[in-house]
């Protein structure tokens, strides 16, 4: 009985250790938060912040896009279906939108933001 035990509690501990070291737990797999990066397109240097909130692959949120030292906020609407985000951004006369992919650590996110004239390909880290 007692090598049974031992057996049983090593066990118990693999399992422990295995499901802590889980890379792709759903704490690191969310959008929730904000995110800023820098890219460039034809026309200069891009600064984008997303303000994101997920709820069961339905994104919302408001985003910021700098670019030749002009500022425009637009509202976020979107999907996001792990690892593939696809967001768009409106406000006024003014659309965009962000296709990316989310990087396997969950804290980088990179793809092509289009439609402020130039493509540009961007990567926001989370803040």
């Amino acid at each position: 009985m007692g090598e049974f035990m031992s057996r049983l509690t090593a066990l118990i501990l693999v399992l422990l250790l295995a499901g802590a070291c889980d890379s792709n737990s759903s704490d690191n797999r969310n959008l929730n938060g904000t995110w800023s990066g820098l890219g460039s397109s034809g026309g200069g240097q891009i600064q984008l912040t997303l303000n994101l909130t997920d709820t069961n692959g339905a994104v919302t949120g408001t985003s910021t896009i700098v670019s030749n030292q002009q500022s425009v906020t637009l509202s976020v609407s979107g999907t996001f279906s792990d690892p593939t985000l696809d967001i768009d951004m409106t406000g006024g006369t003014t659309a965009a939108s962000f296709d990316a992919r989310m990087a396997d650590n969950g804290d980088t996110i990179t793809g092509s933001l289009t439609g402020l004239g130039n493509p540009a390909t961007i990567s926001v880290k989370r803040q």
